[in-house]
């Protein structure tokens, strides 16, 4: 077979083709050719028929490529038909999607229909077809290749000449795959919509043809409208397709912006077709439930689309008709649609109005409305989640009748006969099932609903919860329904934290929000709730305690010992023990956010937490717990309570917190828990003092880290902590805001002293000394040069970048500062595994800040002894964290001067050149060679791979 190359001369470009390119598409016409993969030819088409930037370099290299295709094509099409046969389905559905990327255009349409490519391709694909079954790569392929004919005249008149509009029709009718008929729903909208500016009697045509056999579904109808239909699957399975073509095409037809276009095709509907007529006929003999749900669908489509084009100059009038048509839709679906499918119907109504929305001038605001449209479809969709209600006494209460009357003041007396008839007819049909779907639906839509609509949803929610619990009080044997299908309590708590979350709903707009807690400390005491409905609980209090409590609000709740928080701290300190991994996961974070609550807004809570003794059980879960991601959320507690006078000073005298956790990264072998322990040891070295000893063990862990530690997150910590330590040792210096003040008084001079350049730079010389001794050079040049981590690199990078900056404006050069190179011995302070499971602290030297006599030490140790032996069981430690550890890499001391040497040069250059590598992995040429080298090599033995 002859080869084409870029030097014919049919071709004048400015630019050569890319030889891979030519070499690749050649192969590709080999009949031996074979690609164990086709993701590389998708990621081919992806390459070639991207859109070029405005760098003019890049346009005419893809119009070079462009008439390169264009004679591969011809040559293709050429071998084909000398051949008789297509070398490769693969081949020929990547031709096909190619000539539909080139046809866009209709200059090259005009070269190829020339030549009468199009008619040679269709008949070699035909008797393709004879002599081997149909395949839905090439049909999908020879669908979008139409599709891109209409985006010209020349290409429409081709089609409507040749009417290839009805293989299209027919493969969406008949489809092979969902693909095939996702793309011919697409073509024929497109079709009908180009078609009216050219024709109208022909888009008149093409609509007959479709609808016909709806039209003579509808004639089976007598005259007194009994049905005479005596096999309604069999009609069901004949229109189907139908159905779905028609419902796609029209929703096509709700987002196009040729209006003009659009509304010619509907009044044709209306007017020649009496869509709707046949629709509502169709409704009243079908009993089917999918055949019904489909009529109604379109009718719903129908409703927005016809009253949107006749009515939209007067929006008044628009949304009067729009609501008094669709709630009359409900209304008779009400009676035949079965739950599920009436939910589906509110969520696509949601859709659709949203659709029309965006057609409307924003400046009508339509929401301003105190009825709105995303109410009463609210109102609808909710509605089986609380069915269930039926069997509750309603409570006088001053909040539920506000509530009450609110609610009925946004839902119109129409809206409420569905909501009425809808109640009726499922009174004895309620299931919890029902009440699932629902809420799944609910969050389903949730895009399409406005704060006043989530704030109507969650007092409903709230209210129902209250209900739930009361009735639960009242009747314990309904528990069990309950617990059988514990996700309806889920979805609704669920629900209820999506809409706290998203809509960010305050006490003004709804009071019923500062009863969270209460309402959920109140539901949970019932009975034993599975561990999933108490995760979902925990999460709903804690969002409740961040959001929903202004000081104010909590004076109120807060006053003794019976109050709510009192309750709730209660609860988590036994929930803290529960089996459940999840559980108590969850009873950390919410402590851990009670905990942050005491930072930041209610100093009281501090006082509670270490009476409940919150410090101790959550350290000893940090260290002992048997879930890693139990142990992580425990050490994040701990970060919280570091910046908490109260909790530090139980945490370092009863807990013991430094020895264990240098223990825990160093020994630790999850890497998400040693990530949080690098985090802990950074906030205790920001927020606390530390001793002498203590900080110089901090510097051996944290060096490790750096230089040791497997897990690229555990690193990054690690280098935060490093950061800290030069800001640290900089405002030392007298450094304020990033800069050095003019004046600055100094411990050594007892005096006032100016802060001139040979000052600060003694005083930088000094620091550079400093952090040479503790290790600090050493970590952070041992992370800029990582070839490992590309990450690390970066944020090591970034992380000492103004400190390098600061150095350089202040001329520190490598004459001034010291060259001596000394590289420590391993640490004499690695902590030892511990050989005990019931003796966490034996053989650890303290590292308390304060010293304590050897009496008190033995006692802590006996004592922590105890504690460790009566809650080991209680934290189901069946994983628990083994003694493995790395050898306790040294700390080495690298000299300013060589430190200075390496980041003088250009710091950001080694991320770059490892970013470059990353990014020529994917790039075009690497995956021409790819496809070239998988045809080339045909025996691989695949273990060579490992």
């Amino acid at each position: 077979m002859v080869t084409i190359t870029s030097t014919k001369h049919e071709m004048t470009m400015a630019q050569p083709v890319n030889p891979r390119i030519e070499k690749v598409l050649n192969k590709l016409l080999e009949p031996n050719f074979k690609l164990k993969d086709d993701a590389y030819l998708n990621l081919l088409l992806t390459h070639l028929t991207s859109k070029s930037n405005e760098d003019n370099d890049a346009i005419y290299q893809q119009e070079a490529n462009k008439e390169f295709i264009l004679l591969w094509m011809k040559q293709a099409i050429l071998y084909w038909e000398e051949t008789e046969t297509i070398s490769s389905t693969l081949t020929c559905t990547f031709a096909l999607n190619l000539m539909g990327y080139m046809c866009k255009d209709e200059h090259i349409f005009l070269k190829m229909n020339q030549e009468r490519m199009f008619e040679r391709l269709l008949a070699i694909i035909i008797d393709y077809f004879k002599c081997f079954a149909v395949q839905p790569s090439i049909e999908l392929a020879y669908i979008k290749l139409l599709s891109s004919f209409l985006n010209h005249a020349s290409g429409l008149q081709w089609i409507i000449s040749n009417e290839h509009w009805k293989f299209v029709m027919n493969s969406s009718l008949n489809p092979h795959t969902v693909y095939i008929s996702r793309e011919g729903y697409k073509f024929m909208a497109s079709m009908l919509e180009k078609s009216t500016i050219v024709d109208s009697n022909y888009a008149k045509d093409i609509l007959h043809s479709l609808l016909t056999p709806l039209i003579n579904a509808r004639s089976q109808t007598s005259e007194n409208g009994t049905a005479i239909v005596r096999d309604e699957e069999a009609l069901y399975h004949s229109i189907s397709p139908i159905l779905s073509l028609l419902t796609k095409m029209l929703e096509t037809f709700m987002e196009s912006k040729n209006e003009g276009n659009i509304k010619d095709i509907i009044l044709m509907l209306e007017e020649h077709f009496d869509l709707e007529k046949t629709l509502r006929d169709l409704t009243t003999f079908v009993k089917k439930e999918d055949f019904l749900f489909d009529l109604y669908k379109i009718l719903t489509i129908w409703c927005f689309l016809i009253v949107y084009i006749k009515y939209s100059e007067n929006l008044v009038v628009f949304y009067g008709k729009i609501e008094n048509q669709l709630i009359g839709i409900f209304y008779d679906a009400t009676s035949q649609l079965n739950v599920s499918n009436m939910l589906k119907l509110c969520h696509l109504s949601l859709i659709y109005w949203n659709n029309m929305k965006s057609k409307i001038p924003a400046s009508s605001n339509l929401n301003s409305s105190e009825i709105s449209l995303e109410n009463q479809l609210l109102v609808l969709q909710i509605f089986p989640a609380f069915a269930m209600r039926k069997c509750i006494t309603d409570e006088d209460e001053h909040y539920r009748s506000l509530f009450l009357q609110k609610f009925f003041s946004k839902v119109p007396p129409h809206t409420l006969r569905v909501w009425y008839k809808w109640r009726m007819h499922l009174k004895d049909t309620f299931s919890l099932s029902d009440g699932i779907l629902a809420l799944k639906y609910f969050l389903h839509s949730k895009q399409f609903y406005y704060r006043e609509n989530a704030v109507l949803a969650f007092q409903c929610l709230i209210y129902f919860v209250k209900d739930i619990t009361d009735l639960l009080y009242q009747r314990p044997d309904l528990i069990h329904g309950l617990l059988g299908q514990p996700d309806y309590i889920i979805l609704i708590l669920e629900c209820m934290k999506v809409i706290i979350d998203e809509f960010t709903i305050t006490w003004k707009e709804s009071v019923e929000t500062l009863c969270i807690l209460c309402v959920t400390n109140s539901f949970l005491s019932v009975t034993i709730w599975p561990p999933k409905i108490v995760i979902s609980s925990l999460q709903l209090m804690e969002k409740a305690l961040v959001k929903h409590m202004t000081p104010e609000m909590a004076l109120l709740i807060d006053t003794g010992e019976d109050s709510t928080i009192n309750s709730i701290l209660t609860m988590l300190k036994a929930k803290l023990h529960d089996s459940d991994w999840e559980v108590r996961d969850s009873a950390v974070e919410m402590v851990r956010t009670v905990i942050v609550s005491a930072y930041t807004k209610f100093s009281s809570f501090g006082e509670r937490v270490v009476a409940n003794e919150f410090p101790t059980s959550i350290l000893l879960m940090a260290t002992r717990d048997g879930n890693s991601f139990v142990r992580a959320t425990s050490l994040k507690c701990l970060q919280e309570m570091t910046k908490v006078d109260e909790l530090w000073n139980v945490l370092i005298h009863e807990g013991h917190i430094l020895e264990k956790i240098i223990r825990i990264l160093y020994v630790e072998q999850e890497g998400i828990v040693r990530t949080e322990a690098a985090a802990l040891i950074d906030s205790i070295y920001t927020n606390r003092e530390v001793s002498v000893v203590t900080l110089s063990k901090f510097y051996d862990i944290m060096h490790h880290a750096v230089i040791a530690d497997l897990h690229w997150e555990t690193r990054v910590n690690a280098l935060q902590f490093w950061k800290n330590v030069i800001n640290r040792h900089l405002f030392q210096q007298g450094m304020i805001d990033g800069d050095f003040p003019e004046f600055t008084f100094s411990k050594e001079k007892r005096k006032i002293i100016n802060l001139n350049e040979v000052e600060v730079k003694m005083r930088l010389i000094k620091v550079l000394n400093q952090l040479s001794e503790n290790g600090c050079l050493s970590a952070f040049q041992f992370a800029l040069q990582d070839d490992c981590d590309l990450e690390v690199t970066k944020y090591a990078t970034d992380a000492v970048n103004d400190f390098v900056l600061l150095l350089k404006k202040y001329r520190i050069t490598t004459c001034d500062v010291s060259t001596d190179t000394t590289i420590s011995k391993p640490s004499h302070h690695s902590p030892q595994p511990d050989t005990s499971k019931s003796q966490p602290n034996r053989n650890f030297a303290s590292v308390n800040s304060s010293c304590s006599s050897s009496n008190d030490s033995v006692m802590d140790e006996v004592l922590d002894s105890l504690d460790a032996n009566l809650l080991e069981s209680i934290f189901n430690s069946l994983d628990q964290p083994p003694d493995d550890f790395v050898e306790m890499q040294g700390r080495r001391m690298l000299s300013p001067n060589k430190f200075l040497e390496s980041v003088y040069s250009d710091l950001a250059y080694h991320v770059e050149q490892k970013s470059n590598w990353i990014e020529s992995i994917d790039n075009f040429n690497s995956l021409l060679d790819d496809i070239l080298k998988e045809y080339d090599v045909n025996e691989i033995n695949e273990m060579d791979c490992y």
